[in-house]
C-alpha cells in the first residue's frame, strides 16, 4: 500500500465519529466489506470522495456536501469481522 493510500485511510478513520455512525442500520442501499487491515471502521462513499478531493486541494462547496451525503446513503464501506 502506498503512503498516500495509508494517509487517506487514516484520515477516513479519523473522520468517522460517533455523530456519523448509527447502530448499524444507516439506511445504506449497498455495502462493501473489505479486510480489516484496509478499513478499520465503517465509512460512506461520500466521505471517501470528500477526503480524496480535499487531499488534492479541491475545496468542498454546498453541492459537494449534498453529493457526499447522497453517496454516504448509497454506499457504505465496512470492515469484515
Amino acid at each position: 500500500m502506498s503512503r498516500s493510500q495509508e494517509l487517506i485511510l487514516k484520515g477516513m478513520a479519523q473522520e468517522n465519529s460517533a455523530e456519523n455512525m448509527t447502530d448499524g442500520d444507516d439506511g445504506a442501499r449497498h455495502r462493501v466489506r473489505l479486510p480489516r487491515f484496509l478499513v478499520h471502521e465503517s465509512v460512506g462513499a461520500g466521505q471517501v470522495v470528500k477526503r480524496v478531493t480535499s487531499a488534492v486541494g479541491i475545496k468542498p462547496c454546498d453541492p459537494c456536501e449534498q453529493r457526499a451525503a447522497r453517496l454516504d446513503r448509497w454506499l457504505r464501506i465496512e470492515p469484515r469481522h
